[in-house]
């Protein structure tokens, strides 16, 4: 039985820079035609912009966004515009990708009841549903729990739960585990998985880590530029997918099958069990070459050793005032110079919290952050949307309208630099649009591309793949290691493994608020059990050491077209600012105790001051003493009645008068004296 029908669908977003209200931009949905099943498993996956989450939203009446629509979409034999809202909020869950958006009370048991309760259901009814679904998603430990000390991972299962408890038809979640760490995503989908072989019920979603939802799959829609270019099951397009669709990032296995034995493969594996399965017989019959990957990648571990730190980090304690328990507790880390850390853990631990601390956006209860004087620190946070001023991308940028097109306005960065970037995360097509009308993998990168734009010495990037497909990503990591190139420090939070894999140079794990262990990525990766990538997990007792797809290539002497770098992509040059780039013959350091108080979201500090003369040190010393003792003078006066007699200012009242005229005079002479040039640049 067919649960929805999409016939000739097309959808414009309206053009916002436009007066009139029947301006619409190009169409983001393009003569979508398809049919999902009842009881289906369907994956809607594409790049970013593809029209994934719009498409998404046309499936729910309250969430179709404003636009111009063509076509029809009908659910369950019916319009959708015809159902009215009361059938739709019952038959029809929907779970966003922001996990606290969707949060609208205090407790985890009220979150469960509160949509029931809407729907003007009975008590006994609202306990009865409540107590089955917390039994089924084993949210019993934390039932009398407020939502905010949940951990990312339970509020999106609270999420789903509550969506549950009004027994839908059909489940839709649009990239429900972009912010879960790998476990917690883990767990999510099985959840998934649960409910759609155990209850019948319909899951429609969009990720772009498809390795864990892989195999669950029984129907996959490819989108690109607005248009379904695929739509059957995985096993019939697995070779089509890994052939024209870079932008989805295939399971590990099918990519080790593909590069070891060609796109000819049969019966290409899937899962991990699978693709070790098919890794030994295949090490069974061939040599292993030098693993040439492996000591590249130990070459430079080995040489970011040496590095000086440029951030250190020891012992530090800290704690939200809503929050009794301690979020950081003797936390010490160090920074190196020219590397690319990336920081690991599971939701709740402090990761963001921690480069808040190195932004000096919150200060520390306890402990010393020292950093290097004059060093530029620009800040991505988890949220890009944060950032955003401006009424269109362009704008966002440094551009201005003129005649139809885009130029650069009067300011310090370089028309070539602000144009590269835009090249470099890929917004060429989207200058025009608002940046809140952007995808989330389009947000992330006009965020980064308004951290590039700042020049900073270290880039502090809070989870930046949330969103991006898996093309822009290996383009990512190809443009992180040309800034790392370039001189530039990256410090980065990530629940992406495969990313930090393929990028970072050393790797921290946070538990319980404190470093768990620091180690070079293939150190760390070898080393885990579970806190490791697919391909590691395929290779273990295999091929020692390899922990991405490209090491088993490696080994075996092969290359795949996962292999290759983006050809334009330019040296990473971009973004130095060639006046702050020199290089220091002493260190300097600063250490920092308690933080430096709040400040924007990107910021870059530096500070310089020009030494005084000896003539102006005098003068600030005179003017220091005289307004000392004027200030003392006029402190021990007591009787102010003396100071004023029958209306009129007094002998004794006008000495006081001509004191604060020196106390003030000598304020604006210490301030000019002093000389001190203050520098600094933010958005």
């Amino acid at each position: 039985m067919k649960l929805y029908e999409i016939d000739n669908l097309t959808f414009a977003y309206p053009d916002i820079a436009s007066e009139r209200d029947d301006v619409y931009l190009k169409p983001v949905l393009k003569d979508i035609g398809l049919s999902i099943e009842k009881g289906s498993f369907v994956i809607v996956a594409g790049g970013s912009g593809s029209g994934k989450t719009t498409l998404l939203r046309q499936l729910k009446s309250v969430l179709t966004p404003r636009g111009k629509r063509e076509g029809t979409v009908c659910f369950q034999g019916k319009k959708l515009g015809d159902i009215d809202d009361r059938v739709q909020t019952e038959q029809i869950g929907f779970v966003v990708q922001d996990v606290d958006a969707q949060l609208v009370t205090d407790k985890v048991w009220h979150e469960l009841a509160f949509g029931l309760e809407s729907l003007g259901y009975d008590n006994a009814f609202i306990q009865k549903r409540v107590a089955e679904m917390c039994s089924f998603f084993g949210l019993d430990g934390i039932f009398h729990k407020k939502v905010n000390e949940l951990s990312g991972g339970q509020k999106q299962l609270v999420n789903l739960a509550s969506v549950m408890a009004m027994a839908p038809e059909v489940v839709i979640l649009d990239e429900p585990a972009s912010q879960l760490d790998p476990m917690a995503a883990r767990e999510f989908f099985q959840c998934l998985y649960r409910i759609n072989r155990e209850l019948g019920t319909t899951v429609i979603l969009t990720e772009h880590r498809l390795e864990e939802i892989w195999p669950m799959c029984s129907q996959f829609i490819l989108m690109e530029d607005g248009r379904v270019i695929y739509d059957g099951s995985i096993a019939d397009g697995v070779v089509l997918l890994a052939q024209n669709a870079p932008a989805i990032e295939i399971p590990a296995a099918c990519r080790i099958a593909f590069g070891l034995s060609g796109y000819g493969v049969l019966d290409c594996p899937v899962t991990v069990a699978e693709g070790r399965e098919w890794l030994r017989q295949y090490d069974e019959d061939h040599e292993q070459a030098i693993a040439k990957g492996q000591a590249e990648r130990a070459d430079t571990q080995g040489k970011n050793q040496t590095a000086e730190n440029v951030i250190d980090i020891k012992d530090v304690f800290f704690h939200y005032p809503s929050m009794e328990k301690e979020v950081l507790s003797g936390l010490t880390l160090s920074v190196k110079r020219q590397e690319i850390l990336a920081i690991n853990g599971t939701n709740g631990c402090g990761k963001s919290t921690l480069l808040s601390l190195i932004a000096g956006n919150y200060r520390p209860d306890r402990g010393r952050i020292r950093r290097e004087k004059q060093l530029r620190i620009g800040y991505l946070p988890q949220d890009p949307k944060l950032l955003f001023t401006a009424n269109t991308v362009g704008e966002e940028l440094g551009l201005i309208r003129g005649h139809g097109t885009f130029e650069v306005a009067e300011q310090e960065i370089s028309k070539e630099t602000i144009w590269k970037s835009i090249h470099f995360c890929r917004l060429e097509s989207v200058l025009t649009q608002h940046p809140y009308d952007l995808s989330g993998g389009e947000q992330q990168r006009l965020g980064l591309a308004k951290v590039l734009l700042a020049a900073p010495d270290v880039i502090l990037m809070d989870e930046p793949t949330k969103g991006m497909d898996a093309a822009f990503k290996k383009r990512f990591s190809h443009m992180m290691k040309k800034l790392k190139a370039s001189g530039h420090t990256i410090v980065m939070v990530s629940h992406d493994i495969e990313f930090c894999a393929e990028t970072a140079d050393r790797i921290c794990l946070i538990f319980d608020g404190r470093v768990a262990t620091v180690a070079g990525t293939n150190d760390y990766f070898s080393g885990n059990e579970f806190y490791t990538t697919a391909a590691a997990r395929i290779a273990k007792g295999i091929i020692r050491g390899a922990v991405t797809v490209e090491d088993i290539l490696h080994a075996y002497g092969k290359t795949g077209a996962w292999d290759y770098p983006d050809d334009d992509i330019d040296d990473g040059t971009v973004w130095t600012d060639a006046g702050n780039r020199q290089e220091n013959d002493e260190v300097e350091t600063e250490e920092d105790r308690i933080g430096s108080g709040a400040q924007s979201e990107i910021s870059i500090q530096e500070k310089k001051t020009e030494k005084m003369s000896f003539v102006r040190k005098l003068g600030l010393l005179l003017t220091t003493v005289i307004m000392v003792f004027c200030f003392y003078k006029t402190m021990t006066q007591a009787d102010l009645t003396r100071l004023i007699e029958d209306g009129a200012v007094t002998g004794e009242g006008i000495q006081y008068l001509i004191l604060y005229i020196y106390i003030s005079n000598g304020h604006i002479y210490s301030v000019a004296a002093s000389g001190r040039k203050k520098q600094g640049s933010g958005y």
